[in-house]
């Protein structure tokens, strides 16, 4: 394939086929140690939620793309957001469904969120 770049034409470029949840799946249990919990995680998570806080409202149903650990879907099921939450990333759902179930056995209830329900048609990944 060649692409046209004003009035010359280039080579396409072949890269190696690197799936896009690979560089997640190796963070994933370590994500919110590293990230989530640092300064600039946790400022990130404030502003984030405020702006959730503001948008979404208990009974509301949502889908979260790319939700990565649940950390934001679990904030929102605390306030009785129902949300569907996916990734492509394997790894990372593995972490929201185990932060989900921590969630529950803590609350004593259930909780509104759902991982991986069948949102991602590519990779067919659902817990």
């Amino acid at each position: 394939m060649n692409y046209v770049y004003g009035n010359r034409s280039q080579e396409s470029v072949v890269e190696p086929a690197i799936t896009p949840e690979a560089p997640f799946d190796v963070v994933s249990r370590t994500y919110d140690s590293t990230f989530s919990a640092s300064e600039i995680g946790r400022a990130q998570r404030r502003s984030v939620w405020e702006a959730m806080d503001r948008t979404f409202q208990k009974g509301q149903r949502i889908l979260e793309i790319n939700c990565g650990t649940g950390i934001d879907a679990l904030h929102l099921a605390g306030r009785g957001v129902e949300v569907v939450a996916c990734d492509s990333a394997s790894g990372m759902i593995a972490v929201a469904a185990a932060s989900r179930r921590i969630f529950e056995s803590i609350s004593g209830r259930r909780s509104m969120s759902r991982y991986g329900a069948d949102c991602d048609a590519r990779t067919g990944r659902t817990v």
